[in-house]
């Protein structure tokens, strides 16, 4: 039960794949195991994200405000009087707290792990693992870091990776999980990361 929820909060918050991914996942290789294999195997490339590593002090922030969020949601509903509502709003302020708290952990603990390229694969930390033979095509793409103010700083080249299979399980409702997490590439690692591809026989497609 708390699996399916997990899933669903990503879901929800589009920052995870559709549900066929997660049970084609379980009847394959599971994502931990991918990333074991991927960092076991030498480093060809390392980019860090553009977002900073997290502060204590900034993870207990967001935490602090989801808790704040979520009883206030909680507080409304016991404030109705009205016993429907009141369980309503209960489990409302449980769940929307729960999916904000599990989102916000697994991006800032993607925040602490740079995206590597090995022999093997490609792993962005806890939340992307991917093994050459599972990756269909790639495309450099021109996208935003996620940040509020559209600025030119905050534009780079960035990652969009096409995956075998019917789920797509580096993209999300806002597209790409690359620049979400703050994974842009240089000039240098543009061409690093064109040449990596095309030795493990992976095309670039529009």
């Amino acid at each position: 039960m708390a699996i399916r929820a997990g899933q669903y909060c990503g879901r929800l918050l589009g920052l995870t794949a559709h549900p066929n991914h997660w049970r084609k996942r379980r009847a394959t290789m599971t994502n931990k195991r991918k990333r074991e294999i991927v960092v076991s195997a030498p480093v060809i490339l390392q980019v860090v994200s553009r977002h900073p590593k997290p502060t204590n002090v900034e993870k207990a922030i967001w935490r602090t405000v989801i808790g704040i969020t979520a009883m206030a949601f909680i507080i409304g509903g016991i404030t109705t009087g009205q016993p429907q509502i009141m369980v309503g709003m209960l489990f409302g302020g449980i769940l929307i707290g729960g999916c904000l708290l599990m989102v916000v952990n697994r991006v800032l603990s993607s925040r602490e792990n740079p995206l590597i390229f090995t022999r093997t694969g490609i792993s962005a930390g806890p939340y992307i693992n991917e093994l050459w033979e599972d990756i269909e095509s790639f495309r450099l793409i021109e996208a935003n870091d996620g940040r509020i103010a559209m600025t030119k700083t905050g534009i780079g080249t960035s990652l969009l990776l096409k995956t075998k299979g019917l789920s797509q399980r580096t993209i999300g409702r806002a597209g790409s999980l690359f620049p979400i997490l703050g994974y842009f590439f240089d000039n240098q690692q543009q061409e690093s990361v064109m040449r990596i591809f095309t030795e493990f026989g992976i095309t670039s497609k529009n």
